[in-house]
């Protein structure tokens, strides 16, 4: 699972350098700040805003939405930016119902790209993803099909896989069991990688 986590957070990093990057225009390769007078520190601060919406796990689940999070907040950190408007930020659904409202309430507040975490949030990015064709928004773990949407997904079946190697050759009983939270596609494609790796 930590190879899950690590995987997710640089994912998500990946992701939203790949959008700033894309924004980006010739002039953001000037080093006239060299002498800012911030004691010699080479990091430069960036425009480029990010947030994202947990789904119902909240934002210490322990899982997806945590190491989101955390992925953000060290994107934060490395490009000088501060929680909140014009930086980072995050809102925590309760239920399902809070999905669109949070995405809309993000997309107000100007962050260039808001991310939904998780599969269960597939339907609000859609709905949403239309209303707002001006907005950037990334989905993990679903795939939403609209111009303005990244669909961020990966190949869990092969860190499964892994995962399967190592329990065929750490079990002293020829026994081994795997557990899903749900049945679900993503769950689906763990249990084939770890199976096909014991």
């Amino acid at each position: 699972m930590t190879k899950r986590k690590f995987g997710l957070g640089l994912s998500l990093m990946l992701a939203a350098g790949t959008m700033l990057a894309a924004c980006g225009s010739d002039e953001d390769t000037s080093n006239g700040d060299a002498g800012s007078g911030d004691g010699g520190s080479s990091e430069e601060t960036s425009d480029f805003s990010v947030a994202m919406v947990t789904d119902v796990g909240g934002v210490d689940d322990k899982s997806f939405n945590q190491s989101a999070w955390e992925g953000i907040q060290e994107f934060g950190e490395e490009n000088g930016l501060e929680k909140g408007d014009g930086g980072f930020d995050y809102l925590q659904s309760a239920s399902d119902a809070d999905y669109n409202t949070n995405l809309n309430n993000l997309i107000r507040r100007d962050f260039d790209v808001v991310y939904g975490i998780g599969f269960l949030m597939e339907g609000a990015v859609k709905e949403i993803a239309e209303q707002q064709p001006d907005a950037q928004i990334a989905i993990i773990d679903a795939v939403v099909d609209a111009p303005n949407v990244a669909s961020v997904l990966f190949k869990e079946q092969e860190g499964a896989f892994l995962a399967g190697v190592a329990a065929a050759l750490m079990t002293e009983t020829g026994k081994i069991g795997f557990v899903g939270g749900m049945e679900i596609p993503v769950i689906e494609r763990f249990e084939a990688g770890f199976l096909s790796g014991c």
